[in-house]
């Protein structure tokens, strides 16, 4: 008769039950051994690398960008109208897309900041002469792709896409897209299919504007991704504002309740935290990497 003992238990492994039962909680020690090693003596990599980059549209922009080195999950962040990705809030004087980027880059995400066409460093075409800013681009309001300069901005976002591709062979990409990016990350659905968006401040109706004629009623139906929208509901002063977009979000016609996502959710914030990335805060942020975390 062979006996063994286990945790001070002696087990006769002639009974056949027994033996069953001592080999399953030999293999869940195993388990937890297992686990502890990956978390203690080999925990996640960290990453810290980034690198300024120009990349080059399919329509002849040089598009300026930063890479954040990561793993194979990719995210690319976008910009407000008339801003750049290293925007910065002029009241607590904090970066807060290159601060976002860092966060995602701690969690291993690999990240691509970039400047849209017309903004930041992203001011000249290939063989052109002279630069050309934000207010030189034309705002087309019927919507047509060949007509409209923002929308042609999903070709920005298809080159960081791209280059993540490329640099850090990524699986898998999110977008996250403040105001007139939260637009542009939408109609990059048209050419390309991320999967999964987090969209701060869009703008979708006609009280509200739209954002320079790039609509997305047709894009946020056909999307069925995952996808996160946020906004505030009042304006510096607490007046209720419908430039804050969330209006566009929670009407009974809003991009939420239109939206086909089976995993779909809205954060609206009611304190005064204005719009786009000027609400990005530190309990925003850990919110959109929990989001990433979980859908990416």
């Amino acid at each position: 008769m062979a006996e063994y003992s286990l945790l001070g238990f002696d087990f006769d492994l002639s009974d056949r039950k027994l033996t069953i039962i001592y080999l399953l909680v030999v293999v869940a020690l195993i388990g937890v051994l297992i686990l502890i090693l990956n978390q203690v003596i080999m925990p996640r990599e960290v990453y810290t690398e980034s690198e300024n980059v120009t990349l080059t549209t399919r329509d002849g922009w040089e598009i300026g960008g930063t890479w954040y080195e990561g793993g194979e999950k990719g995210v690319i962040l976008l910009h407000m109208w008339n801003s750049h990705r290293f925007d910065q809030d002029t009241n607590d004087e904090v970066q807060k897309i290159p601060r976002l980027a860092e966060r995602l880059q701690e969690n291993g995400y690999s990240v691509m900041t970039i400047d849209m066409r017309g903004h930041g460093e992203s001011t000249t075409k290939v063989d052109e002469d002279g630069t050309i800013t934000h207010n030189d681009l034309i705002d087309d309001s019927s919507n047509d792709p060949e007509e409209n300069d923002f929308i042609k901005m999903k070709y920005d976002v298809e080159a960081a896409a791209d280059y993540l591709q490329e640099k850090s062979n990524i699986t898998k990409l999110g977008i996250v897209g403040a105001e007139l990016g939260a637009n542009i990350a939408l109609r990059y659905t048209d050419i390309g299919s991320p999967d999964t968006l987090v969209l701060i401040s869009p703008r979708n109706s006609l009280a509200t504007m739209y954002w320079k004629g790039v609509r997305i009623t047709g894009a946020n139906r056909n999307y069925e991704n995952p996808v996160l929208y946020m906004a505030s509901k009042y304006r510096s002063g607490g007046l209720p504002s419908r430039s804050y977009n969330s209006i566009d979000i929670e009407s009974d016609h809003g991009l939420f309740g239109e939206s086909p996502s089976e995993e779909k959710d809205a954060i609206i914030l009611e304190e005064d935290a204005g719009r786009g990335t000027r609400m990005l805060n530190e309990t925003l942020e850990e919110d959109i990497v929990e989001w990433f975390d979980e859908y990416l």
